[in-house]
Order: structure tokens, then C-alpha cells, then sequence
């Protein structure tokens, strides 16, 4: 005999919850490498991209053309090179490594609701899917 004790209504209501159980543990995993602060993501887009073009324009001779860069340079007493590597450095672990890590499981188990007929089913995704995302983490893997 088997028993299933759930709150949900049926598996629609079952896959709403989902969704948001896998969207919150998304933003966790994502809060662990980038600050979730209002307009902060812009900073620091705007310091990767000029992280990017550090080397063009520097040997253009516009080390001018970088003033997030000088702006951090002149607090932290570190040279202009030093800055920009530092900030690629971070940016490309969030932009090619665990940015990309954390959408593809995100993407991943919420498309993978829609298949499940089952509230079981479901809720045992939507768990699988949040244990991943917990997992993402510097270094692990």
C-alpha cells in the first residue's frame, strides 16, 4: 500500500512550486559569487568590460579610458595591470565558469518538470534540483 502525503492539488500545482523552490536555490547559488545589492551587477559588468579592453587600450596609450580601474587602483595602492588582471580574473569565474554552471541546472531541471506526470515525481526533481544548486560552490567539483 502505498501513501502519498503532499499539500498539492494536482501536478500543476506541484510544478509551480517546483519552479520556485528551483529559482530560489538558483539565486542562493548565485549569491555565493556575486553581491545581489542593487546596481551593483552593473559596477561590475562595467569593470569587466573594462578588464576586457585593458590591453587594447593600454597600448593605445588610454590608460584614461579606465575609470573603474583607476578608481580601484588608486584605493587599493595596486597598479593599473594588477587591478584589471584581478578583475578579469573574478569576472571570467562568474562569466565562463560558474554563472553558466548555475543557469544550465536551473534551465535544465525547471524544463524537466513539464515531462513529469506525477507529483511525486515532481517533487523529487524539484529536490534533486536544489541539492545540485546547493552544490555549486568555489572549488567543489
Amino acid at each position: 500500500m502505498r501513501i502519498d502525503l503532499h499539500p498539492f492539488a494536482d501536478v500543476e500545482e506541484a510544478r509551480r512550486w517546483a519552479r520556485g523552490e528551483i529559482e530560489d536555490a538558483a539565486a542562493s547559488a548565485r549569491g555565493r559569487f556575486i553581491t545581489l545589492t542593487p546596481g551593483q551587477e552593473a559596477i561590475y559588468q562595467a569593470k569587466y568590460t573594462e578588464a576586457l579592453s585593458f590591453d587594447d587600450a593600454a597600448a593605445a596609450g588610454r590608460p584614461d579610458a579606465f575609470p573603474w580601474i583607476a578608481a580601484e587602483a588608486q584605493c587599493s595602492g595596486m597598479p593599473l595591470r594588477a587591478v584589471a588582471d584581478r578583475i578579469k580574473r573574478r569576472g571570467d569565474l562568474w562569466n565562463l565558469v560558474y554563472g553558466p554552471q548555475i543557469e544550465a541546472l536551473r534551465v535544465t531541471a525547471k524544463d524537466g518538470l513539464d515531462v513529469l506526470s506525477e507529483i511525486g515525481q515532481v517533487v523529487k526533481a524539484a529536490r534533486a534540483a536544489v541539492m545540485a544548486l546547493n552544490d555549486v560552490r568555489e572549488g567543489a567539483g
